[in-house]
């Protein structure tokens, strides 16, 4: 069977490297995706484990359309019965990238008539549709006159763990916060410090992946229990495997920011995921602040351009890369910058560079490495 897992832009080669931890097959990098093959236990799996998948998808039907007439009896014929029952709502996520099919919304429409008229006429009921929380959700993906029909196997993005409830200003996505912690290859052992936490993804990612909790530990329901083939013995079995590798760390994880609510907020989100006695919340100030340590990693989202008011914001990315260099000497350090901003500013040498988007705003994720006792390597300018 073959697969596809959504991610984001960007984070393409980290979820091809954890599908390859897991020993999945016939692994290959797409756009903003990483096709593998597997079985129903495997796609169980993924969904629970996989730390910077969006989506999990299972194709069902690809074929040509040159019309709507075409598209509709192909999407009538796929013989849905086998997936799902008339008992379950439905919902159709569509995109389309065609000259032939330009509105997306015509075509989630004439995909969902084609599904109702189907039960309707075999078995005299059909599914009703229900946008926010649906059983079954039928992807369909378009390109000129190509259509492919998946079934997505999460429901709800992945990155819902099931923990955070409570949000501050502009949160990062938990996959992102989770692809930049194993991108840094941080060693799940070391001191690890957000100092601008916010409402405290990237800690609690830290959290998850040195403890080794799968992703949906904390998480309720799939799409995938809602259909005819769902195995609850073997979900069960993927599960209790999974749990079985959770460790006690010895990492010491610092969530840290000046403002007194935001540290409340993550501290509830924290106490979701099951984090509260491993994460050290501090009220502190980073730029008058120091970590003690010698040596560790540091990773944080600060404050940009449209995401959140800055009056300069060259000047705040300066202050950034200085205390970086005075403070944090021996530390490898990451840092989420809007795309548009002057890079330049942080006035270090990255070591790193990727573009990534936190939701719509296009970002760039820079890497340094601050040696200790050589000012040469840290001063150079990007």
């Amino acid at each position: 069977m073959n697969f596809i897992a959504k991610t984001s832009a960007g984070l393409e080669q980290v979820l091809s490297e954890e599908l390859l931890s897991y020993n999945y097959k016939d692994i290959k990098i797409l756009r903003r995706a990483v096709s593998f093959s597997g079985n129903l236990t495997d796609l169980y799996n993924a969904n629970y484990c996989l730390r910077t998948a969006l989506r999990i998808l299972m194709p069902i039907a690809e074929f040509k359309a040159q019309s709507d007439i075409e598209l509709y009896n192909n999407i009538y014929n796929i013989g849905w019965e086998k997936y799902f029952d008339y008992k379950k709502t439905i919902y159709i996520d569509a995109s389309s990238y065609s000259n032939i099919f330009r509105h997306t919304g015509y075509v989630a429409q004439k995909t969902k008539d084609a599904i109702v008229d189907y039960f309707r006429n075999k078995f005299t009921i059909r599914p009703n549709v229900e946008k926010f929380n649906p059983d079954i959700v039928i992807n369909l993906h378009i390109f000129e006159n190509n259509v492919i029909v998946s079934l997505d196997s999460s429901g709800k993005p992945l990155n819902q763990r099931g923990y955070r409830e409570h949000t501050g200003d502009a949160p990062l996505n938990e996959v992102i916060a989770a692809g930049l912690i194993l991108i840094s290859k941080w060693n799940k052992k070391s001191f690890f410090i957000d100092p601008m936490c916010g409402s405290g993804t990237i800690p609690i990612e830290a959290a998850y992946i040195a403890t080794n909790t799968p992703s949906g530990y904390n998480r309720k329901s799939y799409s995938f229990m809602h259909w005819n083939s769902f195995n609850s013995k073997e979900w069960d079995f993927v599960k209790e495997r999974a749990n079985s590798e959770i460790i006690k760390s010895e990492a010491e994880i610092v969530c840290a920011d000046i403002n007194s609510s935001v540290i409340d907020i993550a501290f509830k989100n924290a106490k979701n995921a099951g984090f509260t006695d491993f994460i050290d919340f501090k009220i502190d100030d980073f730029f008058n602040s120091n970590s003690g340590k010698d040596s560790g990693t540091i990773i944080f989202n600060p404050p940009y351009g449209e995401r959140l008011k800055i009056e300069d914001i060259y000047d705040f990315n300066k202050s950034i890369g200085n205390k970086l260099k005075n403070s944090y000497s021996g530390f490898k350090a990451g840092i989420i910058l809007m795309k548009n901003d002057d890079a330049k500013s942080i006035g270090l040498k990255s070591s790193k560079k990727i573009n990534i988007f936190n939701g719509p705003i296009e970002c760039l994720y820079l890497e340094y490495e601050l040696y200790q006792g050589s000012h040469k390597k840290i001063n150079n300018v990007q």
